[in-house]
């Protein structure tokens, strides 16, 4: 891998500084060197992409971990990026919502009732079931993904409530 070669003397100069200085001399530094920087970066950008996949692939869980402790930590701002990103995307979400309007149908084959939540077996049949046993799996009537599990369990419900 090619490095940017530093003056050995420069170094050893800054080796010598007192903290404060150092930052000081780091900040100086990048300010008067954004060019070579920016090379760099040019140079070595598909090499460390790479690198971050891989180590990505190999870690998946501490990643998964380490977000998920992100999240819990700002759910403030999480929350407010959330609605920025929906007040400035409004007309994309307004159409998104009007689409699955259009294609999903409304034809109830049990009663609502309290703790309850629509869920369509198909694009126009709705089981009411809890909203427990909704959230469990996760799924997508437009992808068919786990379709066929989460229908199993919402019959099986309506069964035993029959």
């Amino acid at each position: 891998m090619n490095e940017i070669s530093r003056p050995k003397r420069r170094f050893k100069e800054y080796e010598k500084m007192p903290k404060l200085d150092r930052s000081e001399y780091q900040m100086e530094y990048r300010l008067n060197h954004k060019a070579e920087q920016h090379e760099y970066y040019l140079l070595h950008k598909t090499e460390r992409c790479e690198r971050q996949r891989e180590y990505d692939l190999l870690h998946k869980e501490e990643r998964a971990e380490y977000h998920r402790k992100w999240q819990l930590c700002h759910k403030e701002s999480l929350r407010e990026n959330s609605r920025n990103y929906y007040l400035s995307h409004k007309e994309q979400f307004r159409a998104r919502a009007a689409r699955r309007q259009r294609e999903l149908g409304y034809n109830p084959l049990n009663t609502r009732f309290e703790g309850s939540v629509g869920h369509h077996i198909t694009k126009d049949d709705v089981v009411f079931i809890p909203e427990e046993i909704h959230k469990s799996i996760s799924h997508n009537i437009f992808t068919g993904k786990n379709m066929p599990e989460i229908n199993g369990a919402a019959l099986v419900y309506v069964g035993k409530q029959g």
